[in-house]
């Protein structure tokens, strides 16, 4: 562990325990099913046990015409929360990404974006795990290229650099062979390839 490590941990202990006990205030006037996701999640996030974990995947809602929408506060709050479990994502939680997974039933504009960027880049780090949770959460993908082929803005002017990414993220889906996730498979490196397209003609107009 570094020797600044212990200090970042205890701030970010200290960050988390300070929105829990903020979160009622945060919250006033919301529907009581929101004030309670929030708090889930939050939960979750300073303690993530097994059954902190059921309880802010279910509080979610299980698909897309869920109904309200979180508002104001307790909206700019369970997003805080994703960046959060972004975090835990990306080291390979499998249960962080099952919530960042239901979070797509109340994300539109950027944050779905945000989502879609993130759970993007498990592709490359944890191929099988993302075909696994991606099969078991498809009906919550409206636009799957989007979630496959959106590689960050870094990469919308170089499209070299775009090719090698996207080449990269075929060739991890390649190697996964289970039968039961062939489908799924074959259908997000179907994006990628129509995706691949673009970049293959901005390269030809160089």
């Amino acid at each position: 562990m570094k020797p600044n490590e212990p200090k970042r941990l205890g701030s970010q202990k200290a960050f988390v325990l300070l929105m829990l006990i903020f979160l009622p205030l945060l919250c006033f006037g919301q529907p009581d099913h929101w004030i309670k996701c929030n708090k889930a999640l939050w939960n979750y996030i300073e303690k993530p046990t097994h059954e902190n974990s059921l309880k802010a995947y279910e509080l979610l809602p299980h698909n897309l015409n869920g109904g309200s929408f979180p508002a104001g506060k307790t909206s700019d709050s369970i997003w805080l929360a994703a960046a959060k479990l972004d975090s835990m994502m990306l080291l390979g939680s499998r249960v962080a990404l099952r919530i960042e997974f239901r979070l797509f039933t109340i994300a539109d504009g950027e944050y779905a974006e945000g989502l879609d960027f993130t759970m993007g880049k498990l592709i490359n780090k944890y191929p099988l795990l993302f075909l696994q949770e991606l099969k078991n959460h498809r009906d919550l993908i409206s636009r799957l290229g989007n979630l496959v082929c959106f590689i960050g803005l870094d990469y919308v002017d170089n499209a070299k650099l775009a090719l090698i990414e996207i080449d990269n993220r075929i060739r991890s889906l390649s190697k996964i062979n289970d039968a039961a996730l062939i489908n799924t498979r074959d259908e997000c490196i179907k994006e990628l390839k129509n995706h691949r397209k673009i970049f293959e003609e901005m390269e030809k107009e160089k």
